[in-house]
């Protein structure tokens, strides 16, 4: 009852915020920092660098003709593959596509946690909606709820007496989208791996994990970096 009534106050008061803000960024909802992995994938898939910035520009004016400076790639080389099928596309369709991703990544990592812990009525997943931090991640059409669903698999590999092993090998790739951010989680999983996990295992999760590297090297005929 106290923590119906805590949500419900937190959502009261953010909800109108957070309606406002979508309202007001309507126009743009889910471009502003996507425009940076589409330009990234793009310039990968001409066999150019996706870290030149110049190169950058040049394919986000497409996108956007009075744009005076590139939105940079900051993520690492890695994270291109994982990307390619979300923004190979226009700019347009890709946006559309990660804004869609997102928002339904949030809910399912939000099922899943209650499937882990203690069932939450449905009503609780609307208080995702009036989340500011969570409205902004779509809002900027970032990453982030790619690390959540990250974060979800290895605390499930957790609960689950460390296993199957798939599933901290799926996590490993998704946190390592953005590392700097996860960077303590994935040093202490690493440890849990070394000691939890047979060697079999071991070697079918370094196999998995390195999957976007490998198609990375594999592909480097078309990198001109």
């Amino acid at each position: 009852f106290c923590l119906s009534r805590g949500l419900g106050d937190v959502y009261k008061r953010q909800a109108p915020l957070c309606l406002a803000y979508a309202l007001h960024s309507l126009e743009n909802f889910g471009t502003e920092d996507s425009i940076a992995y589409w330009g990234g994938v793009h310039a990968f898939l001409d066999g150019k660098n996706p870290y030149d910035p110049d190169t950058l520009l040049r394919i986000q004016r497409t996108a956007s003709p009075n744009r005076e400076v590139a939105q940079f790639f900051l993520n690492p080389p890695w994270t291109i593959p994982l990307l390619i099928p979300i923004f190979c596309w226009d700019f347009a369709t890709s946006s559309l596509a990660l804004l869609s991703i997102n928002i339904f990544l949030t809910f399912f990592a939000m099922w899943r946690l209650g499937n882990l812990f203690t069932p939450l009525p449905p009503l609780y997943l609307v208080f995702v909606c009036g989340f500011l931090p969570v409205v902004a991640c779509w809002r900027f059409g970032q990453l982030s709820c790619f690390l959540l669903v990250g974060i979800l698999l290895s605390l499930e590999w957790v609960v689950q007496n460390y296993r199957p092993w798939w599933k901290i090998a799926v996590a490993f790739i998704l946190l390592s989208i953005k590392p700097q951010t996860p960077y303590l989680l994935v040093v202490t999983l690493l440890v849990a791996v070394f000691r939890h996990c047979s060697k079999a295992d071991l070697l079918k999760i370094a196999l998995v994990a390195l999957l976007p590297l490998s198609f990375l090297v594999s592909q480097s005929n078309l990198v001109g970096w």
